[in-house]
């Protein structure tokens, strides 16, 4: 759980350097002024990341940076932190769900600690009618008969249409 902050925490000291250092100048300066450098920030497809990511996209516009954010996935993400290509990413949910990225980058990508959550779970969840569904493993169990009612669900959306 410590991995995840440390990436979570240092991705946003990062980007608060960045701003204050945008900040940074002589008065005669204009907040206008667009600064040449262009910071690249990778974008996942989970509905808290565009919020986060596009926040800190106004953020740093307004402090006169070009910010392009990078729609991807999180192993394409990951490599293109460790080449360069992308500047920083702002979501990694560690340590269970993608403690591979870690072990696999942790020599060549900085992961922060800190975090801005700590209570964040990942889980699944069923019906309360599924009464026997208890686990992973009583889920599975029921897999094909769950695929069948699924498969005949569609197949009477399709005729309704």
């Amino acid at each position: 759980m410590n991995s995840w902050k440390k990436i979570l925490g240092l991705s946003i000291a990062l980007l608060v350097v960045v701003t204050l250092a945008a900040c940074g100048g002589s008065s005669e300066e204009s907040s206008s002024e667009v600064n040449q450098d262009e910071i690249s920030i990778g974008q996942i497809n989970w509905a808290e990341n565009i919020a986060v990511t596009n926040m800190w996209k106004v953020i740093l516009e307004e402090k006169g940076y070009n910010v392009k954010l990078q729609l991807l996935d999180m192993g394409t993400m990951m490599k293109a932190l460790e080449s360069g290509d992308l500047d920083v990413s702002l979501e990694v949910w560690l340590p269970v769900q993608d403690k591979n990225y870690l072990k696999e980058y942790q020599d060549t990508v900085n992961f922060s600690d800190a975090t801005w959550y700590d209570n964040a779970k990942v889980g699944l969840v069923v019906p309360t009618y599924m009464e026997d569904i208890n686990s992973i493993e009583d889920l599975n169990k029921t897999k094909t008969s769950l695929m069948a009612k699924l498969s005949a669900l569609t197949l009477v959306q399709v005729r309704w249409k």
